[in-house]
């Protein structure tokens, strides 16, 4: 991996380090790049080689188990040298003298570090442009070449970010679209229009089938007079 490619892949995983122990992920990073080759050789997601017994290294399933396993070595108490460190080059001195690496790393591992410090650097600045032109311009940088000709313009110390953001925010661009905010902000929450004429009633639909006929009532009481059906024959003597 070219150092750009490895930090891309692991830095989420140091900054969880960082976490947990205060460890300049830069400082982390270098470490790991010297353990892996530059991540050519990770053994089980292991990128600081650590060891569970003196001859077998640890084996973890996950990166986020290797950065908490790593969390934890950190904290064995062999480290507080380390832990104690308050500067990315202190911190990255007192690993050489550490007995993690039994041959302590050659004595050095800046060159390891120096370019992933120069590619923490380059990716800070992009990242300043990149909210410059999102809270001024309201959108991205229309190509990598535009946001690195504004990022190579910061200085490697970043007295002059100021400038550039202001640069960015009041382009002709930034002013013509805060102008814009500014009259939609002036105009208000936009309110409902007048109630249109009522339109008229529809037609009437066809009556709907006749419901079924509903349950025979009891009978009524059998009268006690009344008219007798049928003639009458009267028979004459």
């Amino acid at each position: 991996m070219t150092p750009e490619q490895f930090a891309a892949a692991y830095f989420s995983t140091a900054d969880k380090v960082k976490a947990g122990t205060g460890i300049d992920p830069t400082v982390l990073l270098a470490q790991w790049s010297n353990e892996t080759a530059w991540g050519t050789a990770v053994f089980a997601n292991n990128l600081g080689n650590i060891r569970c017994t003196p001859t077998a290294f640890c084996q973890y399933a996950t990166l986020d188990d290797f950065a908490n396993g790593c969390i934890a070595t950190f904290h064995n108490g062999f480290y507080a040298a380390v832990l104690a460190a308050t500067t990315p080059l202190a911190q990255l001195a007192a690993i050489v003298a550490s007995p993690w690496s039994s041959g302590h790393y050659g004595g050095s591992l800046l060159a390891f570090y120096l370019p992933l410090e120069e590619l923490m650097n380059i990716f800070e600045k992009r990242a300043w442009v990149l909210m410059s032109f999102v809270a001024g311009l309201g959108r991205t940088p229309e190509s990598a070449a535009v946001r690195d000709s504004f990022a190579n313009q910061i200085a490697d110390d970043g007295s002059n970010v100021d400038a550039i953001v202001t640069a960015i925010v009041t382009s002709p661009e930034g002013v013509a679209r805060a102008a814009a905010l500014k009259a939609l902000i002036a105009a208000g929450p936009s309110k409902p229009g007048p109630q249109g004429p009522q339109g008229p009633a529809g037609a009437t639909g066809p009556a709907g089938p006749a419901g079924p006929a509903g349950p025979a009532g009891p009978p009524g009481p059998t009268p006690t007079t009344g008219t007798i059906a049928g003639p009458i024959t009267v028979k004459l003597s």
